[in-house]
């Protein structure tokens, strides 16, 4: 796992470096998953650029972005696309629900399609964020970490360490309002552990899951491709 320190944001790091079931690695910079870019600088910006990163995914709501828009958004040199999922912003998380709004999540089939469908057919390599780079980000990283067959157990540690990432912001907020729930910082392994269980017993397989939301077969095999492919 590879973080990368970008002005401002605490939870950006890479997708690349896992082992998977067809014998090879997850590529490095080819998935960036963040939370929210509202304050990278140019230094920042120049990072994504010579990495070929030049496709953006946010996944926050139209309110939020509205109020704290990316600075990707309106620079040409990127490719910028808004998902809103309101599951983690205006629906809040609990440890009970938690993993049950990630299953409602994904059953968002116009969303998820359309962000595969962007993955499947771009040529550039891509970041995806949401607010703190935690639920919203971790399933649909969880869903291409699947497809490139990696392990259940690296998928959560992969989740889990969010929470670490962001502990240091939760704190400064709850200091400042300390009826913030307890929960809205947590990245527990049960939850994603249990929203695995709910996919599979609702889905089979990851396959299934993309060919349900009306992806083709060779889309697919292109999205694995970025994932692992040379």
């Amino acid at each position: 796992m590879k973080r990368y320190f970008f002005n401002l944001t605490m939870n950006t790091r890479d997708l690349g470096g896992y082992d998977t079931k067809y014998h090879c690695k997850t590529k490095y910079l080819r998935f960036l998953r963040s939370d929210a870019l509202n304050y990278i600088n140019e230094e920042d910006k120049l990072f994504l650029l010579e990495n070929n990163i030049k496709v953006s995914i946010d996944l926050r709501t139209e309110i939020v972005t509205e109020r704290y828009p990316s600075k990707l958004k309106d620079d040409n040199r990127f490719k910028y696309y808004n998902f809103p999922f309101i599951e983690g912003s205006q629906i809040t998380l609990t440890r009970e629900n938690v993993s049950d709004l990630y299953l409602r999540m994904v059953s968002n089939y116009d969303n998820f399609y359309n962000i595969f469908s962007i993955i499947s057919e771009c040529e550039e390599n891509i970041i995806i964020n949401c607010t703190a780079g935690k639920d919203r980000t971790g399933v649909l990283c969880c869903l291409l970490l699947l497809l490139a067959g990696v392990s259940q157990e690296d998928i959560v540690k992969d989740y889990e360490v969010s929470e670490i990432f962001i502990e240091e912001k939760i704190n400064e907020v709850r200091a400042f309002n300390p009826s913030f729930p307890e929960t809205m910082g947590e990245s527990k392994k049960e939850a994603i552990e249990g929203f695995l269980k709910l996919f599979f017993e609702n889905y089979g397989s990851i396959e299934n899951y993309l060919t349900t939301i009306g992806l083709t077969k060779k889309q697919i095999e292109k999205v694995k491709n970025k994932l692992i492919g040379e």
